[in-house]
């Protein structure tokens, strides 16, 4: 069992930034959380060589993620949605 660096692929999926402040100072890049977060993955998965196929990061809406290990396929839900699968 296991698996080689090169057979891995990756999905980033998430990032939303769902915190607004009143005074637009609190607004920056240092409380964009999901941003960094998002920023940070990517940054992670080229230094290691893994290859983002599915990418559903940013916007204002929380996410759900279901991710079927059977088959690998990644279902997605936003907030007061229904699932969606992410390609």
């Amino acid at each position: 069992m296991g698996c080689t660096i090169n057979s891995l692929r990756a999905a980033v999926i998430g990032g939303a930034r769902i915190l607004r402040f009143s005074n637009p100072e609190y607004n920056s890049v240092i409380f964009n959380i999901g941003s960094r977060n998002a920023r940070t993955a990517r940054k992670v998965l080229s230094e290691l060589g893994i290859p983002i196929e599915v990418e559903d990061v940013g916007g204002t809406r929380g996410r759900s993620l279901l991710f079927d290990l059977k088959t690998g396929e990644i279902f997605v839900s936003y907030t007061g949605r229904t699932w969606l699968e992410a390609r």
